[in-house]
């Protein structure tokens, strides 16, 4: 008798254990069939997150968790595609504003080592003759990094700690120097810092920002030197800001164009042939 009733309970028990999981696979089919209706109407940020939340609250539903991770990599197919479509567009867009945008610069090569050659603005270039006067000297390499060379001719030898720009009040300085060079010559003292990157461009973007204003430029040392950029190189200095804005626009669509045609490319070797 005893035997009987203690059946009789595991049979119990496992009914409703059977009846509970069958109501819980029967929620997870309903939240997969509302994700399906969600990425057809195109709300796929909401569908990913009813599929997110349907992998946390059902750890043990393997058969809708697997088909909720299928509608989530359709839903980075779907949008992957629709960045390179986009991608696409605005890089011809870019390639095209950047070929204008070049008019006023011209390549200077190295033979002995560079193909292309680097990329100056025509009014800040170095004479033939040699170095002539303090300037601002931005230009791309071959790889279009930038650069900004801070030429500063003086008569005495300064060992520049940071090169500082004023505009009025506004003050931006930098002291991250790539490379450093220092010679005489014809009497006066040369001497030629690079910045490159960020720092280069935050000096450009200064310079854009306040090229109407009068822009002093300090080369900071025991004994500063100090001279004011005249309106032609100001000029000159803001459409490199252009094109390097235009370059690191076009590097950052590149980089999203290559990393979603790979995500295509997986996705489209799991399928099934």
């Amino acid at each position: 008798m005893k035997r009987q009733i203690l059946i009789s309970i595991l049979l119990c028990g496992l009914w409703a254990c059977n009846s509970a999981t069958k109501q819980t696979e029967q929620q997870a089919d309903s939240l997969l069939s509302e994700t399906e209706r969600m990425i057809r109407h195109d709300s796929l940020d909401m569908a990913q997150t009813w599929i997110d939340s349907l992998i946390g609250h059902y750890p043990e539903q393997t058969l809708q968790r697997r088909r909720a991770r299928a509608l989530g990599d359709s839903i980075r197919y779907i949008k992957d595609c629709r960045t390179l479509l986009h991608t696409d567009s605005a890089l011809q867009l870019l390639s095209e504003e950047m070929e204008r945008q070049q008019g006023a610069f011209t390549y200077v090569r190295q033979e002995a080592y560079q193909t292309r050659g680097n990329l100056f603005h025509q009014h800040l270039l170095t004479p033939q003759s040699g170095i002539e006067r303090s300037m601002l000297q931005p230009y791309f390499d071959e790889d279009m990094n930038l650069f900004v060379r801070c030429i500063c001719r003086s008569p005495r030898a300064l060992e520049t700690r940071s090169v500082s720009l004023h505009a009025g009040e506004d003050v931006i300085s930098r002291d991250e120097i790539y490379s450093r060079h220092a010679y005489e010559a014809n009497g006066s003292h040369f001497e030629l810092l690079t910045l490159r990157g960020r720092d280069a461009y935050l000096l450009l973007e200064f310079i854009a920002n306040h090229a109407t204003d009068m822009l002093h430029v300090t080369h900071e040392a025991e004994q500063p030197y100090e001279y004011v950029l005249p309106a032609m190189d100001v000029n000159a200095l803001a459409e490199a800001y252009e094109l390097a804005t235009l370059i690191y626009e076009t590097k950052a669509l590149q980089r999203e164009h290559e990393r979603a045609a790979s995500n295509i490319a997986r996705y489209t070797a799991r399928q099934p042939k």
